[in-house]
């Protein structure tokens, strides 16, 4: 009855601004728009009734309890084990998060660092509290718009307020270190822990090693070679010998070719024992040409 007095007042509203214009041509305009105003009300009132309005989760509590002791005990234990296995993330996780090599390894292994840590939190939570509000409601979840305000409401009648702001403080804390081990594991260098790059060419990495140079008098000193792009011409290395902190000699010694990310042994010799403690320099590293 409402759509039809609504309707039936715009018409009005209508021909009453017709007879003030005075025109057949304003008549016929302002009758057509009146009534094609009341058909979009009505329409517009049909797709309002067809689709409800979402209700709050207090109107769907069966017994006015919005709550119970199992609900409280499933609470409880969730956030009682997701700090603690917080904690033990968080402690694992920061050992690695200054050096690149270990944050690059602990990302590629740990799979909970897939993801933000916050927002799985949240949406724990938030089938908890629908798994709760089904039970207090007899299944009726479903219709509420958002679980904040039950989530909110039922943690705070179960006295787990502290608990649930705890929990949700180290998920932050867990989503933090996951970003700062994916920016360090970004400055992962090309060649593997334990070697250097060459300060001129960077293209190539290498450390001093204890190996056998197959003398069995005089010094050796040994390092391994990783050329990142190859040195297919050959690959040469130098050093200077020093005794009490003077150069009292040099050495090198040269590969034939090093494929791209191969490692190559360098070994140097020197014949002459001298005095006092021999230390080796290195000044030399290159690709020949």
């Amino acid at each position: 009855m409402r759509r039809t007095l609504i309707a039936s007042s715009i018409v009005t509203v209508g021909l009453l601004l017709t007879a003030c214009s005075g025109g057949p041509a304003s008549n016929s305009g302002s009758a057509g728009s009146g009534a094609e105003t009341a058909s979009s009300i009505e329409a517009s009132s049909a797709a309002s009734a067809s689709t409800p309005a979402p209700v709050g989760y207090e109107v769907l509590i069966v017994d006015g309890k919005i709550t119970t002791a199992k609900i409280c005990e499933v609470y409880t234990t969730f956030l009682t084990k997701y700090v603690s296995d917080a904690n033990a993330l968080l402690k694992s996780g920061s050992k690695a998060v200054n050096d690149p090599y270990a944050a690059s390894n602990y990302i590629e292994k740990a799979s909970w660092a897939n993801g933000d840590a916050s927002e799985k939190f949240a949406a724990a939570m938030s089938k908890s509290a629908a798994a709760a509000l089904n039970i207090v409601s007899d299944g009726q979840a479903g219709t509420v718009g958002s679980l904040d305000a039950y989530l909110a409401d039922s943690i705070d009648a179960c006295g787990l307020t502290t608990a649930y702001t705890t929990a949700k403080t180290k998920a932050g804390a867990l989503a933090t270190l996951v970003a700062d081990l994916n920016a360090e594991a970004e400055n992962v260098p090309w060649y593997p822990k334990g070697y250097d790059d060459y300060s001129s060419d960077e293209s190539l990495a290498w450390k001093w090693t204890d190996e056998s140079c197959g003398y069995s008098s005089g010094y050796c000193w040994t390092m391994r070679v990783i050329s990142r792009d190859g040195c297919y011409s050959g690959l040469y290395g130098e050093i200077n010998i020093e005794q009490n902190d003077v150069v009292i000699d040099y050495t090198n010694d040269v590969i034939g070719s090093l494929g791209a990310g191969k490692t190559a042994k360098l070994s140097f010799v020197h014949f002459d024992s001298g005095q006092g403690t021999l230390s080796a320099v290195l000044t030399e590293l290159n690709c020949r040409s």
